[in-house]
């Protein structure tokens, strides 16, 4: 997806820019199995119940195979967990270390591993949604279509940005969910297959870490 993995310095300016403690920053080497993701936008995307629907099961339906449960606030109960913090934000802030024009950013540190917080662009996902193409034109020429497919797409990023951080792994696998870049259409198609699905070395390296199938705990999005 074109995005690039920096080391966690300076992200402190960015997390208290967003509202967020500093506290969650202390993380350990490995990363638990148990987490939750508490997920909250810097702008109001105005979705209804079914546009949340669709981005839950986006961002949760590639890691569902695996064994990991989902808990979603308020549908069931959660259990205690670290927490991932993940912002919509209108484009990744230029301060960000290492940030160029990307769908998603996520920290990381050579000491502690994956930081605590995802951002996703809104931006630069509506703009690579709008470049998919149905039939002989692009879903930007198709009034509405771009709005309506943003939870997929935002799903989609979001669940590669997830897997960074339960894969505690900086790099980008050849193939699938976990590799570098995205087409356009990969984003919003309905049928994928393998393009986003985990590669057989990406489910061992997850099932060596945790030694089981992780539980990913979830919440509602704040201010969709």
């Amino acid at each position: 997806m074109d995005i690039k993995r920096t080391p966690l310095i300076g992200s402190m300016a960015i997390v208290w820019s967003l509202g967020l403690a500093l506290t969650p920053l202390a993380h350990a080497a490995v990363i638990p199995c148990e987490l939750t993701v508490d997920v909250g936008s810097t702008m109001p995307l105005r979705w209804d119940d079914e546009a949340h629907a669709v981005f839950r099961h986006e961002a949760t339906r590639l890691w569902l195979p695996e064994g990991i449960r989902v808990c979603w606030t308020g549908a069931t109960p959660c259990p205690e967990a670290p927490m991932l913090y993940v912002r919509v934000v209108p484009q990744v802030p230029a301060g960000t270390p290492g940030a160029r024009p990307a769908l998603g950013w996520m920290g990381f540190s050579d000491r502690s591993g994956p930081g605590p917080l995802i951002l996703l662009s809104l931006t630069w996902i509506a703009d690579m949604v709008g470049r998919a193409e149905r039939g002989a034109r692009t879903l930007a020429e198709w009034p509405g279509m771009v709005a309506r497919l943003m939870p997929r797409a935002l799903g989609r990023a979001l669940a590669h940005e997830l897997g960074h951080y339960l894969l505690v792994r900086r790099e980008h696998a050849p193939a699938g969910l976990m590799r570098a870049a995205f087409r356009p259409e990969d984003l919003v198609d309905e049928g994928t297959g393998q393009r986003l699905a985990l590669t057989a070395a990406d489910r061992r390296q997850l099932r060596a870490r945790c030694g089981r199938p992780p539980v990913l705990v979830t919440r509602n999005p704040r201010n969709p």
